[in-house]
């Protein structure tokens, strides 16, 4: 057929990750946050939010708490499993 382009076979990223480089969609390890005793014995229940910046190694720079409930009582926890 004439004028018809043919499909390029290209692999599709897995991750989620766009642009040049590649990237790995799990990280090297997890830290679980520990429920902080406080607002366990008083069955507080709470959310932190975060920004955080990444840098060309991987590696997590930069972790800035943007905002939360309860959360002086979950900040710590938190902050300790993202960095």
């Amino acid at each position: 057929m004439a004028g018809a382009q043919k499909a390029s076979a290209q692999p599709v990223a897995s991750t989620g990750a766009t642009g040049a480089g590649s990237a790995v969609a799990t990280p090297y390890y997890k830290i679980k946050p520990k429920y902080p005793r406080a607002a366990l014995a008083s069955g507080v229940e709470g959310w932190v939010t975060m920004k955080i910046d990444i840098n060309e190694k991987g590696e997590v720079e930069n972790v800035r708490v943007t905002g939360g409930e309860q959360r002086s009582m979950f900040e710590v926890e938190a902050r300790r499993s993202v960095e």
